[in-house]
């Protein structure tokens, strides 16, 4: 089998896998909505910010590698909660040392600067910071596609069109 053929293979079998990898991108990206939305929907200076209050900062007790940090605050009087404290991870490292670090700096009882959507003042963070991963995932599969579907355009072409 030639070189070409086989990259012809490939490159077909990444036309057929590029859709499902989309999907499985679409499925981490809705069940980490916060995130993106925080990171990609919401620009930074249309969170309006008030003062809330650390009321539980913990370890998981279950995985020492994972934080618990919830705060309260008050909009227009309605109290809210929430655990969310930046858009660019979650709280989960393999270093215990970056749960102990997060549960240190947000002591319970802290007062603290809470950032909030004003249409959604159930959306809250601590650390409004964006990350750029959920882009490098959608785009890591249509590239993918792109590709591909160029190596198997160009392929058929040839074989369309074999050279005299």
């Amino acid at each position: 089998m030639r070189a070409d053929d086989i990259i012809y293979k490939r490159a077909v079998g990444g036309l057929y896998a590029s859709p499902i990898l989309l999907l499985v991108v679409c499925i981490i990206t809705a069940s980490r909505w916060h995130d993106f939305r925080g990171s990609h929907l919401l620009r930074r200076d249309s969170l309006a910010k008030t003062q809330g209050v650390i009321i539980s900062s913990r370890l998981r007790p279950s995985d020492t590698r994972h934080y618990e940090i919830v705060y309260e605050f008050a909009v227009d009087g309605k109290k809210y909660q929430s655990d969310e404290v930046t858009f660019a991870h979650t709280g989960t490292r393999s270093n215990p040392k970056f749960a102990r670090d997060y549960v240190q700096r947000y002591p319970t009882g802290m007062s603290v600067t809470v950032f909030y959507d004003p249409a959604d003042p159930g959306f809250s963070v601590l650390e409004p910071e964006s990350t750029g991963f959920y882009l490098i995932l959608f785009f890591a599969p249509v590239a993918l596609f792109i590709v591909c579907y160029w190596i198997v355009r160009t392929r058929k072409r040839e074989i369309a069109s074999p050279a005299a």
